[in-house]
C-alpha cells in the first residue's frame, strides 16, 4: 500500500500508519488489551483469537496472526470478525451477558405481550413462514413451528 507519487516538491509519499488512518476494529482491539491490562504481545493476541472465536462461534478459529494484522491495521477484518471485536468489548466495558452484540431492531409484535426493551435471545433466528406466498418472517416460539400463525398453517395445508 505505498504511495509511490512525487508531491510538487519532489518528495517521494511513502506508507505512513498515522492514527487517522487506524481502523475502528485496530481501535477497539487496542481498547480491549488495555482494559484487561494486557499488552499487545503475539501470546495476549492469542488469547484475544480464542475470546472472540467463542463469542463468534466459529471453528476453526482465528489466529493469534490474523488479530494481529487487524491490530496494525495491515488487514481489514471480515464482518464477522468485527461483530465479536464488538461484543467482547461490550461485554469488557461491563455489558450484562447475553446483551453484548444486541442492537436495536424495528419489530412487529402484541405490545401486551412482548413490552418494550425485550431482549430475544442470541440463539433465536428469524425464519420465513413456510406456507407459500406467505411474505412473513417471524421468530419461532417452539422448534418444529414453520408457520407463522395458526390460521397460515391451515391454509398451507391445505394447498
Amino acid at each position: 500500500m505505498t504511495n509511490n507519487e512525487s508531491l510538487p516538491s519532489g518528495q517521494l509519499l511513502d506508507r505512513v500508519l498515522a492514527m487517522s488512518q487506524i481502523t475502528n476494529d485496530a481501535y477497539e482491539l487496542s481498547e480491549i488489551l488495555a482494559a484487561l491490562g494486557l499488552k499487545p504481545t503475539m501470546k495476549n493476541f492469542d488469547i484475544l483469537a480464542r475470546d472472540l472465536s467463542r463469542l463468534a462461534h466459529k471453528e476453526p478459529r482465528w489466529t493469534k496472526k490474523y488479530v494481529h494484522s487487524v491490530y496494525r491495521g495491515k488487514l481489514a477484518a471480515s464482518p464477522e470478525f468485527s461483530a465479536a471485536i464488538e461484543k467482547l468489548a461490550q461485554s469488557t466495558d461491563g455489558t450484562p451477558p447475553g446483551l453484548a452484540g444486541a442492537a436495536y431492531i424495528r419489530m412487529l409484535g402484541d405490545p401486551a405481550k412482548i413490552p418494550q426493551d425485550t431482549l430475544i435471545p442470541a440463539s433465536a433466528v428469524a425464519i420465513k413462514c413456510a406456507r407459500p406466498g406467505c411474505p412473513i418472517w417471524f421468530v419461532k416460539t417452539h422448534p418444529r413451528q414453520i408457520y407463522h400463525d395458526p390460521e397460515c398453517r391451515a391454509k398451507g395445508q391445505t394447498s
